[in-house]
């Protein structure tokens, strides 16, 4: 099994995907909630991740660093892969620009 530095790889796919900050959506799709959600957890203070309010347009922006941190907190958290299986991040691809 190859060792890749995950948390480097990780961060550098999110950001070329989603530049240094996420919106409620892009949120929603990395963590498999509907924005609904999202916005109800903002509201009720129960958001995984904290966010950045910008108040001249009222929207609520997810730092991307964050955001990979808190996903590779969960993964790490799962049982480890068999030796020979790799593992792999297939939701998370590079939109091209």
């Amino acid at each position: 099994m190859k060792s890749v530095d995950f948390i480097n790889k990780t961060l550098d796919i999110m950001l070329n995907r989603y530049g240094p900050f996420m919106t409620v959506h892009e949120y929603a799709e990395v963590m498999k909630l509907k924005p609904d959600t999202v916005l109800k957890q903002i509201a009720d203070g129960s958001v995984d991740v904290g966010t950045i309010e910008n108040p001249n347009r009222r929207k609520h922006l997810f730092p991307t660093a964050l955001v990979a941190q808190y996903v590779l907190e969960i993964i790490g958290g799962l049982p480890a892969n068999d030796e020979g299986e790799v593992f792999k991040l297939h939701s998370i691809v590079p939109r091209g620009k």
